[in-house]
């Protein structure tokens, strides 16, 4: 162990003796670091807040289709498909996008009646009860993009071209910023005003199935008997958001191809051969007594601290980057048209199948290209080292 400790403490000296080329292969090799770890803990991010989304998400959603867009259903659809075997239960919902000229930011608005409360939390305020007219309860990222609070009203334009102006009477947070950082939520009356839903229509229908394995063949039969309609299965909605996120963070990768050439070619380099002064000192421990296992033990840790010193500081970078400024570098690429809405924090997540990947990507490549040009050096007589 004492000897160990010895090499450990020699290759040390060894790179603070050449600090200039030390600190460039570091920083090279943190930058690396950083774009990758950046680009996947974004991707994860985004993933485990869509998560958290579609946990509450219903078994399966009913949409009207007219022109490859959806459009408003008869509320009578809903006594068709509770008709089917296996249904337990349809409700209709009212809720629509609402673009906000004042903050050109977009707004998710909901009509919700029956306030559930559930996973909700008050961050000040109450929620609206029966008697409560022209009243919402808004999220977190609504209230700072509108600069209100509670008792203020959010002026809105309805599609007839009227004024609709709920007054705030709550501020809610959830888990997931994603869920409810741009939601506004309403009476559905007050959703159907501002939206202009034809009286006996409804923008979905909810459907609860008694048999979770059963919600495919129930989509099918509601298909099959209602042919403008598309039901959306959960998780095949939680599939095709992870598909999205995926490809863009290959989109993102892309844009970090050139950094990594740039690092590719310069450990090629290293593992080309060493220099006239590493081959020399090589060869003055060689003539010192050191065994070859002890000039690549050498070699290994010198590999093994500017590699784990800049992975380290690259993925501390990435996590500052994503916390801090909010993935500013990647976000507009990963959120995709989300970026109108108001700015919504991603907490990095990196579960530990990446972490491994990244450390064995980066750390076990670099030590390879300084153990192999040491090796060969090691390998040949000291005097000839010594004298080339």
């Amino acid at each position: 162990m004492n000897r160990r400790l010895l090499i450990l403490e020699f290759a040390l000296s060894s790179l603070l003796r050449n600090k200039s080329k030390t600190l460039a292969v570091t920083v090279a090799f943190a930058v690396v670091v950083f774009l990758w770890s950046s680009v996947l803990m974004l991707a994860q991010g985004l993933k485990d807040e869509t998560r958290a989304v579609l946990a509450g998400t219903p078994q399966l959603i009913v949409q009207r289709i007219s022109g490859g867009r959806q459009i408003t259903l008869p509320a009578a659809y809903q006594d068709t498909i509770a008709a089917f075997r296996g249904v337990r239960n349809v409700t209709p919902r009212y809720w629509g996008y609402y673009c906000d000229p004042p903050t050109s930011a977009n707004y998710t608005v909901l009509g919700v009646d029956a306030f559930p409360g559930a996973g909700l939390v008050l961050v000040e305020g109450r929620f609206y009860g029966p008697e409560d007219q022209r009243r919402c309860v808004i999220g977190q990222g609504v209230a700072a993009t509108r600069i209100v609070e509670t008792d203020d009203i959010i002026p809105m334009k309805q599609a007839d071209g009227g004024l609709l102006a709920p007054r705030v009477i709550g501020i809610f947070t959830t888990e997931s910023a994603l869920l409810t950082n741009d939601l506004i939520v309403m009476k559905s009356e007050d959703v159907k005003r501002l939206f202009a839903i034809p009286d006996g229509h409804c923008t979905d229908l909810v459907v609860e199935v008694g048999n979770t394995r059963e919600a495919d063949t129930i989509a099918q039969k509601i298909q099959a008997a209602l042919p403008d309609t598309r039901p959306l299965a959960k998780d095949r909605i939680l599939a095709t958001y992870d598909a999205v996120f995926d490809w863009r963070a290959g989109v993102s990768g892309m844009m970090v191809v050139m950094a990594t050439l740039c690092f590719l070619i310069l450990a090629w380099d290293k593992a080309t051969g060493l220099s006239l002064d590493q081959r020399r000192v090589i060869g003055v421990l060689k003539a010192c007594g050191w065994q070859t296992s002890e000039v690549l033990e050498l070699k290994f840790w010198e590999g093994a601290a500017v590699s784990l010193v800049s992975f380290l500081a690259g993925l501390a970078l990435a996590w500052a980057h994503l916390l801090w400024f909010d993935g500013a570098l990647f976000a507009g690429v990963m959120k995709g048209w989300s970026v109108i809405r108001p700015a919504f924090p991603i907490q990095p997540r990196l579960d530990m199948f990446q972490f491994l990947l990244l450390l064995s990507l980066a750390v076990a490549p670099y030590i390879a290209a300084t153990l192999i040009p040491s090796w060969r050096a090691a390998a040949i007589d000291p005097m000839t080292a010594m004298r080339r």
